[in-house]
Parts: C-alpha cells; structure tokens; sequence
C-alpha cells in the first residue's frame, strides 16, 4: 500500500481516508532524500545560523542561500537570471567580511558601515527571504504556484525595484510554472515530497529571517518602510495541512 503525502485542498471533495503528517514524520520522509540534490536545500538551514539572541554566523548563512538559491533553477529562465544577481550577493558579502576578517552580519555592519557595500548586499538576501517567506506560506495553504509568487512579490520585492523592473514583477504569474511542474523539476520521483521539504524549509527561514530583519532595522538598512515587517508566524493549519493518503 502506497503512502502519498498530499496538501489538504487537494483532498476536497474525496472519499479517501487520511491522516495529518507531523513534522516528524515529514522529517523521517526526508532523510530518504540525503543522497538526492533536493535535500540539501532543505537540511542547509539546519547549519548554526544564529550567534546570541539576533545575529548570524555570516558563513553558514550565506552557504544555506547559496544552496536554497538552487532552487530558483526551477521556475525556469527569467529566476535564473534572477539567480545570477543573488549570487553576486553572495560573493561581495564573502570579500567584505574576509577583508574585515569578521564572521557575523553585525560585525561586519559595524567594520564596513550601514551604507558599506556588505550592507548593500546583505538588505537584498532579507529581501528575497522576505519573498520566500510569503510565497511558500500562501503556496502550502493551497493556493496556485503562480499566485503565490506573485502576492509575495507585491508585497516584497515590488518596494525595492525600480519602475522597468517593477513592471515586469507584476506580471511575475505569467512566468512561474504551475507548482506540478515546480515540483517535477525539483524531485521527479515524488511531488508530494517536495510539499514536506518546502514546508521544512518554510519553518527553518523564520528565525535567522527575523535576526537579519532586526539587524537590518536597528541599523536603518532598509530603506523602504513597506519591507521593515517582521515574518509571520507559521499558519497553525501548516501543521496539519500536509496529509498522508493510503492509496
């Protein structure tokens, strides 16, 4: 008897029986995957992130962007390009911190200045958390892959482009596939799986994502009042919406 992890819009409407899956019972699923590439995007948040109460260890952040950014390459070629900009992030964060010889965001705020260039750098990385954040939360409550990028780019990424680029933005549904498609591309054997590994992931980015929002406000960073949020917390219905079906 096969066991199918299902999202539980998708189960409206049928006779099956079906039960919530826990997280640990969705952490079992994915230890399956150690030896597939999906899976590294999901564990790479388990790395130590934070250092005190609300810094990062800036290392083992940027290696876990690094990694989570690979799965941009599934939604095709204009996030590819997209891809290309965060890992210039990345690179220019890494020399900053190594000519300062710092290893936590604060530090290297403190030696390079708020208007440094690893500030520059380190307010975009918040930023597409930020639009992470809100794409998955919507995706996982069941709505389409397409909408769920495009509320959170409004609502994110839309502040800090410019105009030419904002214009495209908006219409960002046009160029995200359907989340069947996403998932295909990400881990074709089982699309179920890739709902249990976005949900972990979803779970993970929250707190090195409020330490980098409260480092980015404290230290006035982010110009823009609209991406000064705090993530919210994780829809209590997350928990049980992820649902094992036996077929």
């Amino acid at each position: 008897m096969k066991r199918r992890f299902l999202r539980k819009k998708r189960m409206e409407g049928q006779s099956r029986a079906w039960k919530p899956v826990s997280r640990e019972d969705g952490a079992e699923c994915l230890k399956q995957l150690k030896h597939k590439e999906f899976y590294p995007a999901v564990s790479c948040w388990e790395l130590p992130l934070l250092v005190g109460a609300a810094d990062l260890d800036v290392e083992n952040f940027l290696e876990a962007m690094g990694t989570f950014l690979t799965i941009l390459d599934a939604f095709g070629f204009a996030f590819k390009l997209f891809r290309k900009d965060l890992d210039r992030h990345i690179v220019n964060i890494r020399s900053v911190c190594e000519e300062h010889k710092v290893k936590t965001v604060e530090e290297m705020i403190s030696k390079d200045g708020a208007d440094g260039l690893g500030a520059i750098n380190i307010i975009w990385l918040k930023r597409v958390l930020q639009f992470s954040d809100v794409m998955l939360t919507r995706y996982l409550l069941g709505e389409s892959l397409p909408l769920s990028a495009q509320e959170a780019y409004m609502k994110t990424l839309y502040h800090a482009h410019p105009i030419l680029v904002r214009g495209i933005g908006a219409r960002i549904r046009y160029f995200v596939p359907e989340g069947k498609t996403f998932c295909e591309r990400i881990y074709p054997e089982d699309e179920e799986v890739v709902y249990i590994g976005m949900r972990e992931i979803l779970f993970n980015i929250k707190k090195p994502l409020e330490a980098l929002t409260v480092i980015t406000n404290e230290n006035q960073i982010e110009e823009h009042p609209e991406l000064a949020f705090m993530p919210q917390a994780v829809p209590d219905m997350l928990e049980g919406s992820l649902l094992v079906t036996e077929a």
